[in-house]
């Protein structure tokens, strides 16, 4: 075996999945299941999506609580709606079941795609390029949240992207991508005062 050969190996063992536990019966501290009994390092591409989806989903609730406390409830109340949405496509990930249309705010992912792209025809003022803090509490918050969907989104092309670049679930990508734009639509509806405090 030539030495470029056994890198080879090296990095095929790395990522593919071992079906078997130790010898002992017991898995090692340092491999996780992927699905069922196939472990994998932990430093597997999927399992660093999985890591950064929890951490995502964490910020949501806490921003959640965050909007509650201060009266922003029906930011609060649609941000529910995000987390759904996580939740299905980690579901549809860790099941490998492809991931069926998205909807949120009573939006289809095309018209969530045209309202993130088209805030003067639908809120009458252009994007929101220079935020700062006096922008407030809401749009600030959800900038955070849409800043990390977007690492979410750059870790699933990671974990799908296949030899030529293209990813194998282009589904899943193509939904976090929606959740960036559907919560970069919801900033644009708190510049339009749609997200006003109730005491």
């Amino acid at each position: 075996m030539e030495p470029g050969d056994r890198d080879l190996l090296s990095v095929q063992e790395h990522q593919n999945p071992i079906r078997e536990e130790s010898a002992s019966g017991k898995k090692p501290e340092y491999m996780t299941s992927l699905r069922g009994s196939e472990l994998v390092f932990k430093d597997n591409k999927i399992i660093k999506l999985r890591g950064n989806i929890d951490t995502f989903e964490a910020e949501v609730l806490e921003t959640q609580f965050c909007l509650l406390s201060s009266g922003f409830k029906k930011a609060a109340g649609e941000l529910n709606q995000v987390l759904d949405c996580v939740r299905k496509l980690m579901r549809c990930e860790v099941l490998n079941e492809a991931v069926p249309p998205i909807e949120l705010f009573g939006m289809s992912e095309d018209e969530i795609h045209e309202r993130s792209h088209k805030p003067q025809k639908f809120y009458g003022f252009g994007h929101l390029m220079a935020i700062s803090v006096d922008d407030g509490e809401v749009i600030l918050r959800l900038n955070t949240l849409r800043a990390k969907v977007r690492e979410v989104e750059i870790c699933a092309y990671e974990a799908f992207r296949g030899s030529l670049g293209i990813p194998n679930r282009e589904d899943i990508i193509r939904g976090y991508n929606r959740l960036s734009s559907a919560l970069y639509v919801m900033m644009l509806r708190a510049k339009a005062k749609e997200y006003d405090a109730v005491p």
